[in-house]
C-alpha cells in the first residue's frame, strides 16, 4: 500500500504543481495576435496636438481562399491599421510586400499577421507608406490568395 502512496505523490505532485504554474498571473500582456514589421512613425497635423495621426481602420477577410476585398486602399503617409478576420477553419495570415516579385523571391514583408488557423481576428499596424501600388498575399496559400494595396 505504501508503493501506491508513493507511486499517487510521485504522479499527482507534479501535475499539480504544473497546472498551478499555468494559472500564475503572466506580466506580459502583449499581444500575440498580429505582429507589426513598421512602427507608425508620427506625421504633422493642423490641430497643434503632439503631431500623432490617428490610424486609419481597414478590414479585410479571408474566406474560401481568397481575401475580401481583393482591392485594398489606403491613404498615403499615413498609420494605418488592418483588421485581418481569417472566418475559415484553417491557417491564413496577410502580408504586404513592395511587390509580387519581392515576395515570390523570399523578401521579408513589409508587414505581416501571424498565421493562425481560423476563425479567428489579427489587428496589423501599418506604418505611413509612400504612394504606390504594393502586393499582399497569403503566407500559407501562396498561389491563390492575393490582394493588392493601392496607396494614394
Amino acid at each position: 500500500m505504501n508503493k501506491i502512496r508513493w507511486l499517487v505523490l510521485l504522479v499527482v505532485l507534479p501535475a499539480l504543481i504544473v497546472v498551478l504554474a499555468s494559472c500564475s498571473d503572466d506580466e506580459d500582456d502583449a499581444d500575440p495576435t498580429a505582429t507589426v514589421v513598421s512602427e507608425p512613425l508620427p506625421t504633422a497635423s493642423d490641430d497643434g496636438d503632439d503631431g500623432e495621426v490617428e490610424p486609419v481602420q481597414l478590414e479585410v477577410t479571408a474566406q474560401n481562399f481568397s481575401f475580401s476585398p481583393s482591392a485594398i486602399q489606403a491613404p498615403e503617409a499615413v498609420p494605418f491599421i488592418i483588421v485581418f478576420e481569417n472566418t475559415d477553419v484553417i491557417s491564413h495570415n496577410l502580408a504586404i510586400f513592395m511587390s509580387e516579385d519581392d515576395a515570390t523571391s523570399g523578401g521579408d514583408p513589409i508587414a505581416a499577421t501571424e498565421i493562425e488557423p481560423g476563425p479567428n481576428r489579427q489587428e496589423l499596424s501599418v506604418g505611413p507608406l509612400a504612394a504606390g501600388d504594393y502586393f499582399v498575399w497569403c503566407q500559407v496559400h501562396t498561389a491563390s490568395m492575393t490582394a493588392s494595396l493601392s496607396v494614394e
